[in-house]
């Protein structure tokens, strides 16, 4: 049994009780010393008529302060849950959707967990009477499920919400669903007030961070009837899904990283498939170490320039819902290089650049000019303008504020000495901030080595362990650069001693990359090893730029940058099936996407996007909340149980049915606390019968001369 006010906030006004208690002392009458002829009428009357009349106004302002006690109760309608006969309930159905919701039921290995609470979910709704309303919610928001403005007690509705809930592929959001359900239960009017979520407190919802004290209604009950169940053996999951961050062109490979991770103690052997939108696939075993990750670095082949989608899913586990996910990716027409000079003084890095001349290998084509055209250059847009030293020493003024206009605007220079050897030592415009000095090195030459392993240019040859592989490079000539501190020159690959070989530096919007060595085998090494091909295509392919596609985990809100209110229309490309218009937030916000999949979105306003989702990767986790002690509801009032089968659970609610309302009586107890106030006050203090026998009593004695009056 429990007992609650569900007009809680009208007990404000118990102070109002005490006010007939101030009225009474408030204007009681003073007593005054009078001055009579006589005592002879006093004298007539009964000897407790004093005591009777204080008597009497204690009644009177007990009975006051009772009818103004009962009247402010009565407003705050106290309800006495499982007492008496049954009241009707509005009740709150929350269902866990969540992907750890798909492991099995401790109570049915062949029903996953969610199939169980639906199953009691259901015997709930068999239980509800005529009066009973009922609602159901989700914790992760499904734009599949409908959705009830109202609680309804129509059965056929509520259980084909029941029906319409599967799996989603994110984690809980319980604060949202409990928030929701507290806001359905305010303005519901019967007197018993339930929410019971069916769940398996997995701890990383349910034990922090907490959801703070919620504001439920008054008289509001709160179950959480926790399902426990298996979990997979053997469980690997997919934990990122990442597109090269730089530039994407067409004809040139996309680079993708796919992370996995495995939370078990045994090794894990699984089968990677990645597939795109053009109908490629390609599918490869990937080891995962016990208690460990494994990155997987992917090429999917070239593509033309637009929008495209790719989508990694992983087999061979014991749970699949945390298994794939979905990027989408733009490329970029191909783009040209400028080439300053001649073939020979350039070296290897126009092949470097352009192996193939169409661009079908790099995304990138080349195209030739002289050495002082310069302008020429500039005005064909080059995704990079390539010189030598020599070369652009010898450029005039006006070439050299072209090029640097041109920087200005977010070009891209690389320069190097010429691969046909040095006709002197050569020296570069001030205004570039950099200058070389013939260095002395052995025969044998010395090891070049990434003197900033986090450089943009080195990215494709990062390892998973952080290191630069360059495959034993060695330079046998060079110039060291000498970096002017008044510019901001970052040093990328160099010498043991620290002697820099290549370095950049951003020019407005735009950067210069400088080389100290020829780019041929007289210089170095490098230019015959696979990371000279790298470095060479970075140079050409500046970081990706913002593309406006929204990259999350299921379960995650889009949020729209600029867009305020409105409403989305959310349609699948690939992946799971959805076409559904929803609102937009006050701050952008959209809906969470609850499975993974690529979808177009359409606002009102007219802006176009796209969303690439994957899968949460730790809903399989085998952390719960186990005891009676639920951290994220630290503050407020709950029960925790194990669900039982589904007729026990509902037997014991309608058990639990039984509430009294005693509004009613306190509404009949103030009448009658009225009632009788007005007929104890208005009750004479003298009854007839003893006033006609004081009328014939023998006169009072007369008084003693001398004295003309008496005071009373």
């Amino acid at each position: 049994m429990s007992f609650a006010f569900l007009g809680a906030p009208f007990l404000w006004l118990a102070p109002l009780i005490a006010a007939p208690v101030v009225f009474h002392f408030a204007w009681r009458l003073r007593r005054k010393r009078l001055s009579v002829p006589s005592l002879v009428f006093f004298q007539r009357l009964e000897p407790h008529l004093q005591a009777r009349k204080r008597l009497r106004d204690l009644l009177v302002l007990a009975l006051r302060c009772v009818a103004v006690a009962c009247i402010v109760l009565a407003l705050a309608r106290p309800a006495w849950s499982g007492f008496l006969g049954g009241s009707a309930a509005t009740v709150a159905i929350v269902i866990d959707n969540s992907a750890s919701m798909g492991l099995p039921s401790a109570s049915d290995a062949g029903k996953t967990r969610l199939k169980a609470a639906l199953a009691a979910a259901g015997a709930l709704v068999g239980e509800l009477d005529a009066t009973d309303r009922a609602v159901v919610l989700t914790t992760v928001a499904d734009s599949l499920v409908p959705v009830l403005a109202e609680p309804t007690s129509d059965k056929t509705h509520l259980r084909a919400i029941l029906d319409a809930i599967r799996e989603t592929q994110a984690a809980s959001r319980p604060g949202a669903a409990l928030q929701a359900a507290a806001e359905v239960l305010a303005g519901a009017t019967t007197t018993r007030r339930e929410i019971h979520v069916l769940t398996d407190l997995q701890a990383h919802e349910w034990a922090a961070p907490a959801l703070g004290a919620l504001h439920l209604p008054p008289g509001t009950t709160l179950w959480l009837h926790r399902l426990p169940g298996g979990y997979p053996a053997a469980e690997v999951a997919l934990t990122t899904l990442e597109v090269a961050a730089r530039g994407r062109l067409a004809g040139r490979p996309i680079a993708l990283r796919v992370g996995l991770d495995n939370a078990g103690a045994q090794a894990v052997t699984v089968n990677l498939t990645i597939s795109d939108d053009r109908g490629h696939r390609h599918t490869q075993p990937v080891t995962v170490p016990a208690h460990g990750s494994q990155a997987v670095p992917v090429a999917l082949p070239a593509t033309s320039a637009g929008v495209h989608w790719a989508h990694a899913v992983i087999d061979g586990d014991d749970f699949g819902l945390d298994n794939e996910g979905y990027t989408a990716f733009g490329c970029e027409a191909r783009r040209q290089v400028a080439l300053c000079g001649t073939h020979s003084a350039l070296g290897f890095l126009p092949l470097a650049l352009a192996p193939a001349a169409d661009g079908s290998l790099s995304g990138l084509t080349t195209q030739w000019f002289g050495a002082a055209q310069v302008q020429a250059a500039v005005d064909s847009h080059p995704a990079l303008l390539v010189m030598t030293w020599d070369d652009l020493g010898e450029l005039d003024q006006d070439a050299q504020q072209a090029l640097m206009h041109w920087l200005s605007g977010g070009g891209r220079l690389a320069l190097c000495p010429g691969a046909d050897g040095l006709r002197q030592t050569p020296h570069l415009p001030i205004w570039l901030g950099i200058s070389g000095e013939v260095m002395d090195l052995p025969p044998a030459g010395e090891p070049l080595i990434a003197l900033d392993t986090r450089d943009d240019l080195l990215h494709d040859l990062v390892e998973a362990d952080g290191t630069v592989h360059l495959d034993a490079v060695h330079v046998v000539q060079g110039l060291a650069l000498q970096c002017d501190a008044n510019f901001d020159w970052k040093p990328v690959l160099g010498l043991p001693d620290g002697r820099v070989i290549l370095a950049h530096r951003t020019l407005g919007a735009g950067g210069i990359s400088c080389f100290g060595i020829g780019l041929s085998p007289d210089w170095s090494s490098l230019p015959l090893a696979p990371a000279f091909l790298a470095i060479s295509q970075a140079l050409a392919l500046p970081t990706a730029a913002d593309d406006g596609i929204l990259r999350l985990r299921a379960g995650d809100s889009p949020r729209l940058a600029g867009v305020h209110g409105g409403t989305a229309h959310l349609v699948s490309i690939a992946g799971d099936a959805l076409d559904s218009m929803v609102a937009i937030g006050p701050a952008g916000e959209l809906p969470p996407v609850p499975r993974a999949g690529v979808y177009a979105l359409t606002t009102s306003q007219g802006v176009h996007g796209l969303i690439a989702t994957r899968a949460d990767p730790g809903e399989a986790g085998r952390e719960v909340v186990a005891g009676a002690v639920v951290p994220a509801l630290a503050g407020s009032l709950y029960q925790v149980s194990d669900c039982p089968a589904p007729q026990v659970l509902a037997e014991a609610w309608r058990h639990g049915a039984q509430g009294f309302d005693l509004m009613p009586i306190l509404v009949i107890l103030a009448f009658l606390a009225v009632l009788a106030e007005g007929w104890i006050a208005n009750q004479p203090l003298v009854r007839p019968a003893a006033a006609a026998a004081g009328a014939g009593m023998a006169p009072a004695p007369a008084p003693r001369p001398g004295r003309a009056g008496a005071a009373a």
